[in-house]
């Protein structure tokens, strides 16, 4: 492991972003990074503030770092992190107009796939989701299997407002708005073309769709979603987002303040069928 230390002019409150280092040089850093579980350093740094960038030896690996710091004079130290929240939310699409011309050909379209009952379960929108993906001529974003049935059950979980295990048009509707609009967002942040996510991308990639997490968080969801190379499919990308936007909603429907309450059943409830 190692680490390298930088002069640091921010607040403390969001992430350093990757252009940050690269165009602002260490002041200072271990003598080299070696495999080892322990490194120290001696430094004279000016007055001022300073971030502590600690690093493993090998990239892409998970780490957790115990930084102490000995100064002869007084310092203080923090964390440098976001408040998870929404930040610069994307204008939502308007309302489903009954009368809109387009709206009637998708109620069409719609009527076709699910019958006379117009309502879609998970199996259903698994082949609906991957069907319509593999018309897609450029299927970089599907890397892997496609959508999974355990991501299309959540996917109907988090949509289905009236709890009936399906979904009818217009929650369907609204998942498929939300499902193409994400789809842009990952192709636009898959900067190296892989058709998955590395953590920097991901976290690029929320932002754009309106959610700032902090570190804690966000190591949570890569947790969660990110396959044995640390890498996240498009599939989980989108399962991620909506269950983002429904932890998000839920909150803001139960909050006073910035805290939210719930009874166990409601709490329950809202963890089993999400």
């Amino acid at each position: 492991m190692g680490f390298a230390i930088y002069e640091y002019k921010g607040t403390g409150e969001g992430n350093m972003e990757k252009d940050f280092f690269l165009y602002n040089a260490s002041k200072a850093r271990s003598a080299t990074f070696i495999n080892t579980r322990e490194i120290s350093g001696r430094f004279r740094l000016p007055k001022g503030r300073f971030v502590i960038v600690p690093s493993t030896f090998e990239p892409n690996s998970e780490g957790d770092f115990l930084v102490r710091v000995y100064s002869l004079k007084q310092a203080t130290s923090q964390e440098v992190d976001e408040e998870t929240g929404v930040v610069d939310l994307p204008k939502q699409p308007a309302p489903v107009d009954p009368n809109d011309p387009q709206t009637g050909k998708f109620r069409e379209f719609f009527k076709k796939l699910t019958g006379d009952d117009m309502e879609v379960d998970a199996w259903e929108l698994q082949e609906i989701l991957n069907a319509a993906m593999q018309r897609d001529s450029n299927k970089v974003e599907l890397k892997g299997s496609g959508f999974t049935l355990e991501s299309c059950k959540s996917m109907v979980a988090m949509s289905d407002d009236d709890r009936s295990g399906k979904l009818g048009f217009e929650e369907f509707l609204e998942l498929w708005r939300d499902i193409g609009t994400w789809k842009k967002v990952f192709k636009k942040y898959d900067k190296d073309g892989s058709g998955t996510f590395n953590a920097y991308e991901l976290r690029s990639a929320l932002r754009a769709v309106g959610y700032k997490l902090s570190q804690k968080t966000f190591g949570a969801m890569v947790l969660r979603y990110a396959d044995k190379e640390s890498q996240i499919t498009f599939d989980n990308f989108i399962a991620s987002a909506i269950k983002l936007k429904h932890m998000f909603t839920t909150f803001n429907e139960n909050k006073s303040g910035n805290e939210a309450q719930f009874n166990l059943d409601k709490y329950l409830m809202i963890a089993m069928y999400s």
